[in-house]
């Protein structure tokens, strides 16, 4: 397959970068997601950061696997390496994430869709979303791209191993803290193309019941029942208990209380870590201070204090929240919802154990607050 060079492509595309991400509905204009915009997109990321290994990942809807394919033709054309999930199956970003750090990559590209419209996501050498002060830059360098005879024949694909992304079920285990509790609860979990194989594993290593509720014809919650839910990419997650619908937000207050009160940070001192998150929000800076907990206050996003540093002057970096109360642990570099769910999970079984449930201790904490 041979692309030409013809007057069209001289035109300037409308589809702009925002905050790392191409999003757009599919179709052959210019204004769309197709061949040429994604090839403009990973070309223009390819020659700003002097890229040479980029891996490739998809959620497995719509068009995203074609779209991925395409994507490694565009990297093979630049003979450069392209680093795709052995069977090149559907994955989350936060494994996609896992893998550029732990294959030492110099990017990654993941595809995605979100209400019908594709989302090619670009990530950087640390598995983070790249800074949108880089965006002005790629759209100016896609604008400027006008193709040659370039070849897209070539497929060539440098395997990552099933090895790798056991590692990443391993890393999210590790996180929690009360493998040994006694285990009183059953959830409803929502099982998508990116999450089925490795959220019914993990949940197996949490020795946790679990309701899939894709197979369900009728959901009715009982006041203590725990629903939980990823969007596509496992980037965020939908939390209900009962008749309480959790936000975000609600998610990362409860666990920092939960884990700043575990037996495990009790031996720390707690000059010696520290939380970063926006300077908006009070309730996280208020809760840090009753713990003395230092804060890092940020108007520029978490990631910027926390990526690539899990220690900061001797400090222990907990957790970064991102502008939309998603948070980072130490282990994570873009928000996760696997992590989530296991340690909400975590979370509400001990909480059970103490006949409490998560919207008592989200009121309760308010209230503190």
């Amino acid at each position: 397959m041979t692309h030409k060079n013809n007057s069209s492509q001289k035109s300037n595309i409308y589809l702009e970068v925002v905050e790392g991400t191409l999003t757009g509905f599919r179709g052959m204009q210019l204004d769309r997601i197709n061949a040429l915009t994604l090839a403009k997109l990973i070309i223009a990321f390819i020659k700003s950061y002097s890229i040479k290994k980029l891996h490739v990942a998809h959620d497995g809807t719509l068009d995203t696997s074609d779209l991925e394919l395409f994507a490694i033709r565009i990297i093979n054309a630049l003979e450069l390496k392209a680093f795709v999930h052995e069977t090149r199956k559907a994955t989350t970003i936060g494994q996609a994430s896992f893998v550029i750090r732990e294959k030492n990559l110099d990017g990654g590209v993941y595809i995605s869709s979100e209400k019908n419209k594709i989302k090619i996501i670009l990530l950087d050498s640390f598995g983070a979303p790249l800074n949108k002060k880089l965006d002005k830059k790629l759209n100016q360098k896609m604008r400027g791209i006008i193709f040659e005879k370039m070849s897209f024949d070539k497929c060539k694909i440098n395997n990552v191993s099933k090895a790798i992304y056991k590692k990443y079920e391993s890393m999210v285990i590790e996180l929690m803290y009360r493998k040994k509790d006694t285990k009183l609860l059953t959830v409803f979990l929502g099982i998508n193309n990116a999450t089925d194989i490795t959220i019914q594993r993990l949940i197996a290593k949490c020795d946790i019941k679990f309701n899939d509720v894709t197979k369900l014809k009728f959901l009715a919650l009982l006041n203590n029942d725990l629903l939980l839910l990823t969007n596509n990419d496992a980037s965020e997650l939908y939390v209900q208990e009962g008749k309480k619908k959790f936000t975000m937000m609600e998610i990362t207050l409860l666990y920092l209380n939960y884990l700043l009160t575990q037996f495990k940070y009790k031996d720390l001192k707690s000059s010696k870590m520290f939380i970063s998150t926006f300077k908006g929000h009070k309730q996280i800076i208020k809760l840090a201070q009753i713990h003395k907990i230092d804060i890092h206050k940020t108007t520029k996003g978490a990631y910027n204090n926390f990526i690539g540093k899990n220690s900061v002057k001797n400090k222990i970096a907990l957790v970064a929240v991102d502008h939309d109360g998603r948070f980072l642990t130490v282990k994570t570099n873009y928000p996760d919802a696997l992590v989530y769910m296991c340690l909400v999970i975590e979370m509400a079984n001990y909480y059970k154990t103490q006949n409490k449930t998560l919207t008592y201790m989200i009121k309760w904490l308010k209230d503190l607050l």
